[in-house]
């Protein structure tokens, strides 16, 4: 799992979408409106999810204690857009725990120190009020919706500057093997364009998606 996972890392969530859409997999893609806080933090691990209620901290709290290394955390806030579930404390300390990333569908604070300590984090913005403690548990390990998409347990996470993508863990092997060879090919024929070859005199995308898909190489 952890070499096919450095494998990913390298492909752009691009590469890993197109993927995704040749083998017919929907709703695959999070919401445009979380985006990546930490300039240039890539992401990618499995999924350790959590759901709380609107406006109330103490299941991200709870999940610092229970998330393992390797794991991203993704929180449900129930569509809150108006308290921080997490800022530089929580952030720190997820990271000493091992996650390798947070991602939130909702908002956090402390944007500075976000960005300074370098954990990737994805959210859908920031405010400085803070989310109350209201002695509520939560859900922890089940699935979850996080901007739109479902989200289970072991889902990997993927993410860069394009975007979040999700995983199912049983395809992580396939999708990273097409995935590879596409960005690639999508590698090759931007330097052909930039030498100046026109698109239409490339090999149609359909033409190549079906010869990834049925495992022809162009080699």
């Amino acid at each position: 799992m952890q070499d096919v996972l450095r494998a990913l890392e390298k492909i752009s969530t691009s590469m890993v979408s197109d993927t995704l859409n040749l083998l017919g997999v929907k709703e695959s893609i999070i919401s445009a409106g979380i985006r990546q806080l930490v300039p240039g933090a890539r992401i990618i691990g499995p999924a350790y999810t959590v759901a709380t209620r609107p406006g109330t901290v103490d299941p991200c709290l709870l999940a610092l204690e229970k998330i393992s290394e390797g794991e991203v955390l993704v929180i449900d806030t129930g569509g809150d857009r108006t308290f921080a579930y997490l800022g530089e404390q929580m952030a720190t300390d997820a990271r000493n725990a091992g996650a390798v990333g947070i991602v939130i569908d909702g908002l956090v604070r402390d944007i500075e120190g976000l960005v300074e300590m370098g954990l990737p984090v994805y959210a859908r913005g920031v405010t400085p009020r803070v989310a109350f403690y209201q002695h509520y548990p939560g859900e922890h390990g089940a699935p979850i919706t996080c901007g739109g998409c479902v989200v289970s347990p072991g889902d990997i996470i993927h993410g860069d500057a394009n975007g979040l993508v999700v995983i199912a863990k049983a395809d992580i092997e396939r999708v990273a093997e097409i995935a590879e060879e596409l960005e690639r090919v999508d590698g090759e024929r931007l330097v052909a364009v930039r030498e100046g070859k026109r698109i239409s005199e490339l090999p149609s995308i359909p033409e190549l998606h079906q010869r990834l898909c049925t495992g022809q190489s162009q080699h």
